[in-house]
């Protein structure tokens, strides 16, 4: 998402957190926007073809080509590349075998506990006093662009390695804000 869009879709950016970073978060606000997109332009090509391009530059391009045709328009190569490179992710997800994706080793699913702190805490002083490394917590929490959560946020939800919100919770209070 370009910052306009994102906002936009209720992802919040700031000096402390840029939520285009959160997956959860950002395919959430992306799933909408292209549900939106298709509402407008009632094709599902030209509503990824916008998701890419813009839809403004959709919407003037096909009034200017005088056609609703994704495949007859003439749009900017990363945009005419898109839809197909979509098509074939699809095609592929459906049966990756058949293309020479026999040999996928899935990963397994990233999970985390939350908790909702009302301070703004140092992201080093909770993973030392919750047993994690610092690295973890700021892979669990990839919109924060600091090594701290924001301060002065009354809730703000932070993702801890599975298993440790008791930890969490029993040194919260000596956490330095």
């Amino acid at each position: 998402f370009i910052a306009s869009t994102g906002r936009l879709y209720g992802l919040q950016r700031n000096w402390w957190i840029d939520e285009r970073k959160d997956p959860a978060k950002a395919t959430d606000a992306a799933c909408r926007f292209l549900r939106d997109l298709y509402k407008q332009f009632g094709d599902w090509e030209l509503a990824m073809a916008a998701y890419n391009g813009g839809p403004g530059r959709i919407t003037q391009m096909t009034a200017r080509q005088g056609t609703r045709d994704f495949w007859k328009l003439r749009l900017k190569r990363e945009t005419t590349d898109y839809v197909p490179l979509i098509y074939a992710a699809a095609i592929i997800g459906k049966d990756p075998a058949r293309y020479g994706f026999g040999d996928i080793v899935h990963e397994p699913p990233v999970t985390w506990d939350t908790v909702v702190i009302n301070k703004g805490l140092d992201l080093h002083g909770i993973s030392e006093s919750i047993g994690c490394s610092l690295e973890e917590l700021k892979s669990l929490n990839p919109e924060l662009l600091r090594n701290s959560t924001p301060p002065k946020v009354r809730s703000y939800v932070l993702k801890i390695p599975s298993g440790k919100t008791e930890t969490f919770w029993a040194a919260y209070e000596s956490l330095n804000s």
